[in-house]
């Protein structure tokens, strides 16, 4: 950047600069500095947004994992329920057989009887 004020104090007297070209080369200088300012806030304002963008897909990524996580757990969950309803409970399964097999074992030695 032109330093416009450098210059001016430099030229004192009668070979100083014309005011109207100082003002000129000023107003040029401030507004090649306004714009490099707009680029930087638009450049700034590009990268929040990049920014933010990224927090959201992150946290929606998370909620995503989250709720098949707990899918996955509420399912698993399930299987061992039926797993545990579709068992046998312990002696039941015995018992019927005890049933079945402690008939009168002298019943079972003899021989059916005839019908006549």
């Amino acid at each position: 950047p032109l330093d416009l004020l450098d210059l001016m104090d430099s030229c004192q007297g009668t070979f100083g600069i014309n005011p109207d070209i100082f003002m000129r080369g000023l107003l040029q200088e401030a507004i090649r500095q306004l714009a490099g300012l707009m680029r930087r806030k638009l450049a700034l304002e590009m990268l929040g947004g990049a920014i933010q963008n990224g927090l959201d897909r992150r946290e929606r990524v998370r909620a995503l994992e989250e709720r098949l996580r707990l899918e996955d757990e509420a399912e698993a969950e399930a299987k061992r329920k039926r797993k545990r309803e579709d068992e046998p409970e312990e002696g039941s399964h015995n018992l019927s057989e005890h049933l079945v097999t402690s008939a009168d074992p002298s019943e079972q030695d003899r021989p059916a009887k005839r019908q006549k």
